[in-house]
């Protein structure tokens, strides 16, 4: 009884001081209630919520804000749900504690989540941030953009990867895929995928290699395809194709930028037999080009020839042509080294090679046949071609008569660029037939204001530009790296 009375008086003087200690005398400072136990625990009040959102069945209401229980249910869907574990209440809801399951992320997975209501990120206007080691990896903005790395993102883009110095921006490897990347867009389209290389010191824009050739007859290897207006395309098997163009228009190509005094061309094609870049041995072509300021040797004067394409066999000095070309102030359509030819075929189906005739001057030729009437005849030029001829003192028109039938002769005279007058020798009066041919020196072509286009006249065995050279090529090796 004594012991009793004393424990009474002893709790009673430990409340009045506002401070209770329980398995020891020792209360740290700031301490209300003080539990000290080795072997035992303390027993918060079990309670079976329903909702985040009732203080029932706690109560009577309202119940006082910090009020900690453990529930026992589980019950509810979503953010509102309760599961087994601590809970505080906040003044509105009652809060689970870290630890509380289906209340947190765990570092071993989480299962039972309710996506829509659950997730990983913010529920303000704040920036969700992944590090590793301290430092910034990801950035998922407030507005939805996405910035892997460091840095901001670029204006309206969904997602941006800054990659730092020596880094891939992104890699892909895939394996047996059908299509390791692949991206589409039905409207509002300017660009599906958009590859620009803004470094000054050069670079690639867009790079597509398919490193093995063709394995078999039937399979084809592209490195970059590009179809426009359609869905299907086509393939060459066996080969290994570096581009592929098909479309309405297959490649457009369009050369920019080099300035004045400088050789340019908008394509340049070669055939390198050998694949050896020393040697360059094979056929090559250039479309749409200019070689600026060429220079033949001796006294001629340096000169440009621009042309609309340019193709060489490369086997000898000879072999090459111009074509569409403006040379030294004459258009051609056809200026090489080479013979004019075209072919017909033979009895047993061959091609047999015509050659054509080639003059050092530029002339235009006629055919035709008259009648001496009492030994005199004058041919009227076809209109068009009297247009496109030049005649004058000193750039005659050659005509030849070839008679057929007796007279005495016949000569040629009152020649103009309308025609010409043909009267037999000796004031003869015979009606013989006769066959002619003119030869005449091509009119300059002028522009509807008078100006030069296309010189002829006194075009005589001009300076003509040289076989032009292959490209100079640097080869580089493109790096296939494995996953570390």
């Amino acid at each position: 009884m004594k012991n009793l009375l004393f424990t009474i008086t002893l709790l009673t003087m430990n409340f009045m001081s506002a401070q209770v200690g329980i398995g020891t005398t020792v209360i740290q400072n700031g301490v209300e209630l003080q539990i000290e136990s080795n072997n035992k625990g303390l027993l918060i009040p079990r309670v079976a919520l329903t909702t985040t959102l009732l203080a029932a069945p706690v109560g009577p209401a309202p119940i006082a804000t910090g009020i900690l229980v453990y529930n026992t249910a589980t019950s509810g869907i979503g953010i509102t749900g309760v599961t087994p574990g601590f809970y505080y209440w906040s003044g509105t809801e009652w809060t689970a504690l870290k630890s509380t399951a289906g209340q947190n992320w765990s570092l071993t997975g989480n299962a039972g989540t309710s996506p829509g209501t659950q997730y990983l990120g913010t529920s303000d206007n704040q920036n969700l941030q992944i590090r590793t080691n301290s430092a910034l990896r990801m950035t998922v903005e407030n507005d939805g953009q996405v910035i892997v790395g460091t840095g901001t993102a670029q204006t309206n883009t969904l997602t941006t990867i800054n990659a730092g110095a020596a880094q891939i921006g992104l890699f892909v490897n895939s394996s047996n895929s059908a299509r390791t990347i692949r991206a589409l867009n039905a409207t509002n389209t300017m660009f599906v995928i958009d590859g620009g290389n803004l470094d000054a010191n050069g670079g690639r824009g867009v790079i597509g290699i398919s490193a093995n050739p063709a394995a078999n007859a039937t399979s084809t290897v592209m490195g970059v395809l590009g179809v426009g207006g359609r869905t299907t395309f086509t393939e060459l098997p066996g080969e290994s194709i570096g581009t592929s163009g098909q479309g309405t228009t297959g490649i457009f190509a369009r050369g920019v930028g080099k300035g004045a005094g400088v050789d340019y061309t908008a394509g340049y094609f070669e055939y390198d037999q050998d694949d050896n870049l020393t040697t360059s041995n094979g056929p090559f072509a250039r479309i749409a080009g200019k070689d600026v300021n060429y220079f033949t040797g001796g006294s001629a004067a340096a000169r440009d020839v621009t042309y609309g394409g340019y193709f060489d066999a490369n086997t000898s000095t000879t072999d090459f042509v111009f074509v569409g070309a403006k040379n030294n102030g004459t258009s051609y359509k056809v200026l090489g080294g080479g013979s004019v030819s075209t072919m017909v075929k033979d009895d047993e189906g061959n091609n047999r090679i015509l050659h054509a005739t080639e003059t050092p001057e530029i002339l235009f030729e006629d055919f035709g046949t008259g009648k001496l009437v009492n030994g005199e005849a004058y041919i009227s030029i076809d209109k068009l071609l009297s247009k496109h001829i030049y005649v004058d003192e000193k750039h005659p028109m050659k005509v030849f008569i070839q008679l057929e039938g007796d007279c005495n002769g016949v000569f040629v005279t009152e020649k103009t660029t309308n025609g010409f007058k043909v009267k037999e020798l000796g004031k003869g009066k015979s009606n013989v037939s006769f066959s002619w041919n003119l030869v005449a020196n091509r009119a300059d072509v002028l522009d509807t204001n008078g100006k030069l286009e296309s010189k002829h006249v006194d075009v005589r065995f001009p300076i003509g530009p040289n076989k032009l050279n292959t490209e100079k090529q640097v080869e580089r090796k493109y790096e296939v790296k494995d996953r570390e």
